[in-house]
């Protein structure tokens, strides 16, 4: 198992131009309020098996107001909007970390 730097689905305004800002933000409140609901703590460890081996590290976010959440349909709130959110940060993580290697 290999460790690495946190995940942080702040980061996703951050992302790819083509994602818009307000696109990005409204996914990091879902995930947030997603996880939040989930009973799951900021700073919670992600454990991901990738090829051959396991990486872990924790899972940063805001922490979402949980007034906000009676705002938005519960069926939205998942942890589907969350896995979403995490394949993008993963996706940025795993792209850094090889050319890193290769560099």
């Amino acid at each position: 198992m290999t460790g690495s730097q946190p995940i942080d689905l702040s980061r996703l305004c951050d992302m790819p131009p083509r994602l818009p800002g307000d696109l990005a933000a409204t996914m990091m409140l879902r995930a947030a309020l997603g996880l939040q609901r989930n009973q799951h703590s900021v700073g919670v460890n992600l454990h991901v098996a990738i090829e051959n081996g396991v990486s872990a590290c924790a899972l940063m976010w805001p922490i979402a107001d949980p007034v906000i959440a009676q705002q938005h349909d519960h069926n939205r709130i998942t942890e589907d909007g969350a896995s979403k959110a995490l394949r993008k940060e993963l996706r940025e993580l795993l792209s850094a970390q090889a050319h890193q290697r290769s560099g």
